[in-house]
Order: C-alpha cells, then structure tokens, then sequence
C-alpha cells in the first residue's frame, strides 16, 4: 500500500515540477517579458526586472501544474487499467487519493507564504529598479516608440531620434498650471530625472515656445520642470504590494480615520437639523468633501479586504485543483492526458476565474462580504470534484 503511494506521489511530483518550470518559462518568455518590451522597457532593465517578475508568476503556475500532474499521473493509471486492478485487489482508491491531497494543502500553504512574502517584495523590487533607472527607461522608449505619452499629466515627447543622451528634433507639449497649453521645439534637447520630486526636466537651447492663446517666442536656455508621465502610478501602492498583517494594519488605520470622519459628519448633521435647514448641509462644500473622503476610504478598506481574502483562496486553489483534477482524470478512463487537462480547464476557465472576478468586483463594490464570496470558485470545484468521485467510488 505505502509502495503504491510513494509511487503515485512520486509521480506526480516529477510531472509538476517539469510543467512548473515549462509553464513558468513559456509565461515569463511569450508574456511578462513581451508586455515589458512592448511598454519599451530595454534589454538591459527587463534583466534587471526579471529575477522580480518570477515570483509573481508562481502563484498562477503552482496550481496549473499540480493539475497537470494529477491528470497526467491518474489518466495514465486509469486508461491503462491499473486502477481497475487497484479495485480488484481490494484497495480503495481513496488510499491513492489522498496523500495526493495532502501534497495539494501543502502546495496551497506554500503558495500563500509566497504570495503574502515573496510577491510583494518582488513587486518593490521591480519599481525599485524600474524608477532607478527611470531616465534609461524614458530613453529607451522615445528611441524605440519616438513618442511619450501621459493622459493624466498631458505631457507628449515626440522626437525624430535619439542619439546617445541626445533627443534630435524633439516637441515637447504640455499644460501649464494656468491651463494653457505649451509647444516646445528645438533642433536638440536632452532629459534629467528628479526622482525624488517626480518631475522631468527639459532642456533645451534656443527653444521655440508657442502657447495655445497665440503667443510665440524663443528661449535661449529652456529648463522646464514637468510632473513625471506615469509617477503617481509608479510610487502609489496598491493592495498587492503589501503583506496580509500589513493589510491588516492599514484597514485598522483607515477603520479609525473612517469613524473620525463619520463622527464630524454625524456633528455637522446636528448643527444642520437644530439650525432648521437641512439642504444647507448637503449644499456645504466642506460636508461634499468630508462625503468624497469618507467615500475613497470605505472604498480602500474594501479593495484591502478584498485583495486579503482573495490572496488565501486563490492560494488554495491548489487543493481545489486537484479535487477537480484527480476524479475526472479517474472518471475518463483514458490515457490521453491532454484530453483530461483540457477538460479541468475548459471548467476552471469558463466557471472558477469568472466566479472569482464576479465575487472581487462585487466585494470591491461593498455588494457582498469577501471573507465567504471569494471562496465561491474553490467550493464550485470541491463540488464537482466530490460528485465525481462519489460516481468513481460507485463504480
């Protein structure tokens, strides 16, 4: 019995790990890296960033893997009869079920170390690395692109070339604070990054200036500071960048900025009520504002809720994999082992992404409570995979 299950183990341990690396490969080559050269990221920052970018894909390629393994491993024993013979010589097939299983919670735990350790460390490693080299970064895209873009801050860099540190022929548009916009066009111009301030500076010699109420003139010396395209992107956090104590610490921290603001709304309701005028609270411009605070609030508290319980059960979705994997790899009776993986993701695609996208927009929205809702993928499969064994423990 325990030679069975260290066989089947065995098995399905070699056929995850070689799919582990495969997929992680062919994700890191045909995807993570395509999109980074497509942003204009070049070869040089792209090696930087892609000891970063590994850890970030192993959450989604641990559980394709062990599916794999499952199906490949049990499909090869079930189309050539060898679980027929495990029935007929009394053993149950629970009995090579679940030390499988058990490896499933394991991989389950270790993926929820590394997506709560790991993969907020890499995502500050990547913009570590990407605003260090920031300048190289800019360069790199007007080289490869000839054109900079930010729709939030309207900065656009053309150029006709880059030259070393060199921009040939460059036009540089931007808004000034006054709401006018500004052209800049110069035979040369060249960039210096203040990454501390987030800005961009332009300079330029014998610059031509035209403004959008009609006026022209030439600049001998330009140096124009100009919010950075993309900064408050780059240094803004997101919930996936901080750990679960950490997400922990920041729903308490804005729990208590919520009741503050709560308390000074319920104050000013008050002082509306006892004055005799109710509408000139809703028309104040200070109570629109503490209204729009409390809103953004609320509105973090949920994204860090959401993103917390969806970070655990998306890490078990290993042991729900294989509760789907192993039985119908069993139930089909075939060796073709593609057919049975193909059939586990046929499902997971078209029924346990949809409900955990559904279950994270409505928790995000405040519609339901995250802490059962993003679980609702992992019990569709546990449902399947149990109604599929109940059949193949029947016959």
């Amino acid at each position: 019995m325990r030679l069975l299950q260290r066989h089947v183990l065995h098995d399905v341990l070699i056929v995850t790990l070689l799919s582990l690396v495969a997929l992680t490969l062919l994700l890191m080559s045909a995807g993570v890296i395509a999109e980074a050269r497509k942003a204009g990221l070049g070869p040089q920052q792209i090696l930087l960033i892609t000891p970063f970018l590994i850890p970030g894909t192993l959450p989604y390629t641990i559980p394709l893997s062990i599916l794999f393994g499952v199906t490949t491993v049990y499909g090869r024993m079930s189309g050539f009869g060898e679980i027929t013979a495990i029935k007929a010589s009394g053993i149950s097939i629970t009995a090579i079920l679940w030390p499988v299983l058990l490896l499933g919670a394991a991989l389950s735990v270790a993926t929820l170390f590394l997506s709560d350790r790991f993969v907020p460390w890499a995502r500050a490693g990547i913009r570590t690395t990407v605003l260090n080299t920031l300048e190289d970064v800019i360069y790199d895209i007007l080289r490869n692109k000839q054109v900079l873009y930010d729709d939030q801050t309207h900065v656009r860099i053309i150029v006709k070339d880059v030259i070393g540190k060199r921009l040939i022929a460059p036009t540089f548009m931007y808004r000034t604070q006054q709401g006018s916009d500004v052209v800049a066009r110069a035979d040369e111009a060249s960039l210096h990054i203040d990454r501390e301030g987030g800005l961009i500076h332009i300079r330029m010699d014998n610059a031509n200036l035209a403004t959008s109420n009609g006026s022209t003139l030439t600049i001998k010396h330009f140096d124009e500071p100009i919010a950075l395209p993309g900064w408050n992107r780059a240094v803004r956090k997101k919930p996936q960048d901080f750990t679960i104590e950490q997400m922990r610490r920041e729903i308490h921290h804005l729990g208590s900025k919520e009741s503050l603001l709560k308390a000074q709304a319920s104050i000013g309701s008050v002082f509306s009520v006892m004055s005799g005028d109710p509408q000139r609270l809703l028309d104040n411009p200070l109570h629109k504002k503490l209204s729009k605070k409390l809103w953004r609030i609320q509105r973090d508290i949920r994204k860090f809720r959401t993103e917390m319980h969806s970070r655990r059960a998306m890490s078990f979705s290993c042991f729900f994999f294989i509760m789907l994997g192993a039985p119908i790899a069993i139930w089909g009776q075939r060796a073709d082992f593609m057919g049975n993986f193909f059939l586990c993701v046929v499902t997971i695609l078209f029924a346990y992404y949809p409900l955990s996208l559904l279950g994270m927009n409505l928790c995000k929205e405040g519609l339901v409570e995250p802490s059962w809702m993003m679980w609702t993928g992992n019990a569709f499969l546990g449902v399947s995979g149990t109604t599929i064994l109940r059949q193949v423990l029947r016959h």
